[in-house]
C-alpha cells in the first residue's frame, strides 16, 4: 500500500520550476487535421464536435499546407451556402507561421501577439505537423509551471 501511495504522489508532483520552456513542453500533440482536399462543410462539423477554434489542413503526404480559423470557416459559409462542398484548400491561409519543438515559448507568445494569431503549429524538419500551441496552451504552461513566467 506504502508503494502505491508513493507511485501515486510522485505522479501527481508538479514539474520543478523552469524559467525557459520549449515548444515541445507545452504544445498539443498529436495534432487532429484535416486534409486538403476535405470540405467547408467537414471543417464546419470538425469545429462544432471538437470545439476546436484552430485547424491545421495537412496534404497527403501529412505536410502542413494550410490552417482555417473558426471565424474563417463562419465567415465563408455565411457568403455562399454553395461553399460548403468545396475544398479546405480553396479557404485556407497558406502563408504561415510555424514553429519548431525547440521555439521558445517567450517567442512563441511574442509571434502570436505581433501577428494577432490565436496559434503556432509545431512542425520538424520534413515540414510535418508535429503539435500546435494556442493561447490556452500558454495560459496552461503559466499555471502548470510556477517558476515560469513569460517575462524577460
Amino acid at each position: 500500500m506504502q508503494k502505491a501511495k508513493k507511485a501515486y504522489d510522485e505522479a501527481n508532483e508538479e514539474p520543478p520550476p523552469s524559467l525557459i520552456l520549449f515548444a515541445h513542453q507545452v504544445m498539443t500533440s498529436p495534432v487532429e487535421s484535416l486534409f486538403t482536399d476535405s470540405n467547408l462543410d467537414e471543417a464546419r462539423k470538425f469545429i462544432l464536435e471538437k470545439r476546436f477554434r484552430h485547424i491545421p489542413i495537412i496534404n497527403s503526404r501529412g505536410k502542413l499546407t494550410g490552417i482555417l480559423s473558426d471565424r474563417d470557416v463562419w465567415k465563408f459559409i455565411s457568403e455562399d451556402e454553395n461553399s460548403l462542398t468545396k475544398p479546405l484548400s480553396s479557404f485556407m491561409i497558406q502563408k504561415l507561421l510555424t514553429g519548431t519543438i525547440q521555439t521558445e515559448i517567450r517567442e512563441v507568445a511574442k509571434v502570436m501577439l505581433e501577428e494577432k494569431i490565436g496559434s503556432l503549429p509545431i512542425i520538424d524538419e520534413d515540414q510535418s505537423l508535429v503539435g500546435i500551441l494556442t493561447r490556452t496552451d500558454l495560459i496552461r504552461a503559466i499555471v502548470r509551471f510556477p517558476g515560469f513566467t513569460l517575462l524577460a
